[in-house]
């Protein structure tokens, strides 16, 4: 029961975080604790990992600054971002799967939050593409999931990216600003 109405929660707050994605009128930005955010994240998506047997790893930064934001649609970018790792890894079978998700302290006044996969990686021609609307690597995919994350990402300030990941797979990353201080 208590499982339910906490899934019924999470539920009114994600259509409550779309619904405010599409709203024009400017919202407060809040101060976020991205450790948190994304602990919760990985926590979400505990029973996908497990089911496809893929270790998670988290590597947060101590002492990590709040992060001006919108803790519930940072915590839906990076579901997304997750479960877009987990679909990789599990359409390429070779190798370990491994998922880190990490937290850091960008360019003196930025916060970073990465996931990280050991999947097949984005194809480099596709890296620039990723981000469009309709645009998918996935053979079930509709391409929008990318797309509303960079929106969403870039209405709270920040910036979503990929690269290459070493040896392999792709790292996805959100810049947000750190909160500003009060004088």
């Amino acid at each position: 029961m208590a499982d339910m109405v906490s899934d019924s929660h999470r539920t009114s707050e994600v259509l409550s975080n779309i619904r405010a994605l599409f709203d024009t009128e400017e919202y407060e930005q809040e101060e976020v604790d991205a450790n948190t955010t994304a602990s919760d994240a990985l926590r979400l998506v505990r029973g996908e990992l497990d089911d496809h047997g893929i270790t998670a790893k988290a590597d947060f930064a101590a002492d990590l600054p709040r992060a001006s934001g919108n803790r519930g649609q940072l915590r839906e970018v990076l579901i997304n971002l997750l479960r877009n790792a987990i679909e990789a890894m599990v359409a390429d079978p070779s190798g370990d799967r491994l998922l880190t998700l990490r937290t850091k302290v960008h360019g003196g006044n930025f916060i970073a939050v990465e996931v990280e996969d050991t999947g097949p990686g984005i194809k480099p021609e596709d890296l620039d593409r990723v981000f469009e609307a309709f645009v998918t690597t996935k053979s079930k995919g509709r391409g929008l999931g990318l797309a509303i994350s960079r929106a969403i990402v870039e209405r709270l300030r920040g910036q979503l990216s990929v690269s290459p990941a070493t040896p392999r797979g792709a790292v996805f990353r959100i810049v947000l600003p750190q909160m500003a201080l009060p004088y």
